[in-house]
């Protein structure tokens, strides 16, 4: 709900004999509540508004070009420091690359997507060299982490030609994922026993993987 004041009005007021409260009191009282409905009016008559130089109106839509049709949501969003906004969507796990206008970077994967990759519910981190660390689990068994150049291409100096797989006991599931400063990659989540008993799980990677 959003409240707008038009206009305050104010009052002389006059020293009250009964209550004896000095009209400069008085006054203090009276532009503290002037104040306090101007702060209310500030903040509650800007109302939240689409940017109308963002896609269209504010919104973007996307056909991804498939010629048949299936389910896919946004997971995540992450901002490049250049205004550019990466997307990861989830069902098939791939990323796809805007610009600070929404338009798609044709540039980045093929035609503004990375390939997709075989494993779910991923979570993703963004490098300051602008490669792309997605963590998930494959078939529940398995960390399973992949790192894209800035270009949206497999980074063949990760892992095994860009992925990087690690197996616990039991099931695995990764859940995040987070870049320190030295390059390192420390992938987190849960895995479980023969009785299904959930344990913390994290694992830590050298910058190749």
């Amino acid at each position: 709900m959003i409240y707008h004041f038009r206009s305050l009005s104010f009052y002389t007021l006059k020293r009250n004999p009964i209550t004896n409260l000095s009209t400069n009191a008085m006054k203090k009282n009276t532009l503290l509540t002037a104040l306090f409905i101007y702060c209310i009016q500030l903040t509650y008559s800007q109302s939240g508004q689409l940017d109308p130089s963002f896609g269209n109106n504010g919104i973007v839509k996307s056909d991804m070009g498939a010629h048949f049709n299936y389910n896919n949501t946004g997971r995540q969003v992450l901002i490049h420091p250049d205004g550019s906004i990466y997307i990861l969507l989830n069902s098939q796990t791939f990323i796809t690359k805007r610009l600070p206008d929404g338009s798609i970077d044709a540039s980045y994967g093929v035609n503004g997507y990375s390939r997709a990759l075989s494993f779910n519910d991923a979570y993703a981190a963004l490098q300051t060299d602008s490669k792309m660390v997605i963590a998930g689990s494959a078939n529940d068994n398995f960390f399973y982490i992949a790192r894209l150049n800035a270009n949206g291409k497999p980074d063949s100096t990760f892992g095994d030609n860009g992925m990087q797989t690690t197996a616990f006991a039991g099931r695995s599931f990764a859940t995040s994922v987070a870049i320190q400063s030295d390059g390192k990659i420390v992938v987190a989540g849960y895995t479980t026993n023969a009785n299904n008993d959930a344990y913390f799980a994290v694992a830590r990677y050298n910058s190749n993987g």
